[in-house]
């Protein structure tokens, strides 16, 4: 199934934009100037004693990016710059550059640099995970953060909204942007088996597994079972993807009456099951026709899968 929920990353924020040379305003303040100009695909601009230049090749569908101060470093990127932006995201007095970039396939990415003794020093940002080819893209820097709003249409045209934020963290090898969301590696510790508490009166519990496949894709399926006699009344199965720290999860695909998205977020060994819009919470037992529910407080099993 083709994923359209996401995860991902990259930075930003809303720029101040120019044609071929322009001298931003003061933004020591980190005060960002929301007026966007249409810029050329190569050009130049300034901003305090620097001055960043870039070259397009359209042959490559590639970049060229030189940003010349007390000394003169050069970047390569994919893609055609459309807009940058200064902002102070570690409170320094010294603002952080951002150029954002998209390729001829319709890609957004972002280069980021800080200034250190007027040197020119890339940022790197820390991914979790990439969005799909149609997500569209919004950057703005606040209270010391690069915020990323998406927007997604679904194949079944339900637009999904999601807002990531990164951290810039200082380490051994430079600054870095780290988004709030889980890392890799604390993706695969998400992996496994919960389960509820019974509840209602005809003594239901449910199970949880979740798991990731091959491909990267991530599986969900919880079974509403009797407590007494062990069946399952009611199984829903679908393929969610991470946003920040929640796990979305559509129920269209397993039922078309139904347009509500499920929630699943993690916190220490627990898991809160629930919608993302609160209109839709009864959606979670007409999927089960009101044999159960699949929202609720999962705890983490010690074994994978399993009945």
């Amino acid at each position: 199934m083709k994923k359209y929920l996401f995860l991902l990353l990259s930075i930003c924020s809303v720029m101040a934009c120019s044609d071929s040379k322009t001298t931003p305003t003061d933004q020591s303040k980190s005060k960002i100037n929301n007026t966007t100009k249409m810029i050329p695909a190569s050009g130049e601009f300034n901003h305090g004693e620097l001055t960043f230049s870039y070259t397009y090749d359209e042959s490559e569908d590639t970049t060229e990016i030189t940003i010349k101060g007390k000394s003169e470093a050069s970047y390569s990127s994919a893609g055609k710059v459309q807009k940058y932006f200064f902002s102070d995201l570690n409170a320094d007095e010294k603002d952080e550059s951002f150029i954002v970039l998209k390729t001829a396939k319709g890609h957004s990415l972002i280069k980021a640099f800080y200034i250190a003794d007027g040197a020119p020093i890339e940022i790197f940002l820390d991914q979790v995970a990439y969005a799909p080819d149609n997500a569209k893209k919004k950057y703005t820097g606040q209270y010391g953060q690069l915020i990323e709003k998406l927007e997604v249409k679904t194949p079944d045209n339900k637009v999904i909204k999601k807002e990531v934020r990164y951290n810039l963290i200082a380490g051994e090898a430079g600054y870095s942007l780290k988004p709030q969301g889980w890392t890799r590696e604390q993706l695969k510790t998400k992996r496994g088996q919960y389960k509820t508490g019974i509840y209602g009166k005809e003594k239901y519990y449910n199970k949880l597994y979740v798991n990731e496949s091959e491909t990267g894709e991530w599986i969900v399926d919880i079974k509403v079972k009797d407590s007494k006699t062990e069946k399952n009344v009611c199984e829903f199965q679908a393929i969610g993807e991470f946003i920040d720290r929640d796990l979305l999860v559509p129920l269209n695909p397993a039922n078309a009456k139904l347009d509500g998205v499920l929630i699943i977020r993690f916190v220490d060994q627990t898991t809160i099951v629930y919608t993302q819009d609160k209109k839709d919470f009864a959606q979670m037992a007409d999927f089960c026709n009101n044999k159960g529910n699949l929202a609720g407080n999962y705890s983490k099993l010690n074994i994978l899968y399993g009945e």
